[in-house]
């Protein structure tokens, strides 16, 4: 990205543009797509970039591949991948939209259904919540793991975080009542 206050609305490989969607509607259809367990990783890789191409991906595998990591960069807003430690998964932007919709309506005034911006906008925007809004708060009940919880002295809490984990839960069996 060149300038500052300027957005892309490409994705550059060898040289070549290629014009993509901006709109944090269809990022959010990209990392949903990624998070499918009913798609091989080729599947995933085809899906989610047809999703935010506005042409044909290249036929060449090793353009395409490029492009595609140009893609991952994007929907990351330009940060480096860093590995996190720990592989929970505490949000998927699709499932909780009604909880980030009304944090965003909250806390900014911006009514999600209504209005349409750019993806490196809209993540601004999100990690600029505060940490007490919704959508953080059930990030963090889902990152509290099991080990954690057991060093919990209070029975009555640990009762109540594991029912607001099943509450909140993104796959059925991922909290299993352990009391």
């Amino acid at each position: 990205m060149g300038k500052i206050d300027t957005l892309p609305q490409t994705l550059t490989v060898q040289g070549k543009a290629y014009p993509i969607k901006t709109g944090f509607r269809s990022w959010i259809a990209f990392e949903g797509i990624l998070n499918r367990n009913d798609l091989t990783i080729e599947e995933k890789q085809v899906f989610a970039l047809r999703r935010v191409l506005k042409s044909p991906a290249p036929p060449d595998p090793f353009l395409f591949l490029e492009l595609f990591l140009q893609a991952a960069w994007f929907c990351r807003c330009g940060l480096p991948n860093v590995p996190s430690e720990d592989e929970r998964q505490v949000l998927d932007l699709k499932k909780d939209f009604w909880a980030v919709w009304a944090d965003f309506k909250t806390y900014n005034g911006i009514d999600l259904t209504q209005q349409d911006m750019h993806w490196w906008q809209f993540m601004a925007l999100f990690h600029s919540l505060p940490q007490g809004c919704q959508i953080k708060r059930r990030m963090e009940i889902r990152g509290i793991g099991s080990q954690e919880l057991s060093k919990m002295k209070d029975a009555k809490q640990r009762r109540e975080i594991r029912r607001l984990q099943r509450l909140y839960a993104l796959k059925d069996s991922e909290y299993e009542d352990e009391d």
